[in-house]
């Protein structure tokens, strides 16, 4: 009896892993999940807007330092912007396997549901993911000068001229954070009228 419950137990798994990523049959269920993604847009561009704001307070931070700066509030800075970082990338990895399902959904060809808008929101998803992925490229390097700024106090008062040089090395990559937060609001905006697009129409 303990064997047929666990071989029984088994195969419910692997339905389960198997439908995991399987495309969406009927039009209610597709109208919930692309309203869930469209949630899920709204937040990305909130939190977005709250990073942009979490660096230039911290470039701010950065640029107020000075040999006998106590670094107790950029710290609070940096975690704030880890956190939003953190948040993002959650929203992402959300948002990516909504996407995978919507593809899926695609490849079934049913003629009931917009393909055409399905095929321009996992689109934008795609491009949001890129941004994602960009922007913690810069945000690792970002962190290597950061890191550079804080081992220069390790020692005691740095020298003033090689605080100079690891701020400015590390507000350039700043703007460049900020260049591509921008870029990314604007995709996830987009991402967000293609998923409320689509829900219109299938209501």
């Amino acid at each position: 009896m303990r064997k047929t419950f666990f071989i029984f137990l088994l195969v419910g798994t692997f339905l389960l892993a198997g439908c995991s990523n399987a495309g969406i049959t009927t039009k209610t269920q597709l109208i919930k999940e692309s309203q869930i993604f469209e949630q899920n847009s709204h937040r990305q561009d909130t939190a977005l807007s709250r990073l942009s704001k979490e660096l230039e307070a911290t470039v701010a931070l950065y640029d107020q330092l000075v040999p006998d700066s106590d670094l107790d509030e950029l710290n609070v800075s940096l975690e704030a912007r880890d956190a939003t970082v953190a948040e993002l990338t959650k929203l992402n990895k959300a948002q990516a396997e909504l996407s995978a399902t919507f593809k899926n959904t695609v490849k079934q060809d049913n003629k009931n549901f917009p393909i055409s808008r399905l095929n321009r929101l996992t689109q934008s998803q795609d491009i949001t993911t890129l941004d994602h992925e960009t922007f913690m490229k810069y945000l690792d390097k970002a962190k290597e000068t950061e890191q550079r700024v804080t081992d220069l106090y390790k020692n005691g008062q740095p020298d003033r001229s090689d605080l100079k040089a690891a701020v400015e090395s590390t507000t350039q990559y700043y703007g460049a954070l900020t260049q591509q937060i921008e870029i990314w609001q604007v995709n996830a905006v987009r991402s967000k009228n293609n998923a409320a697009s689509l829900v219109k129409s299938l209501k």
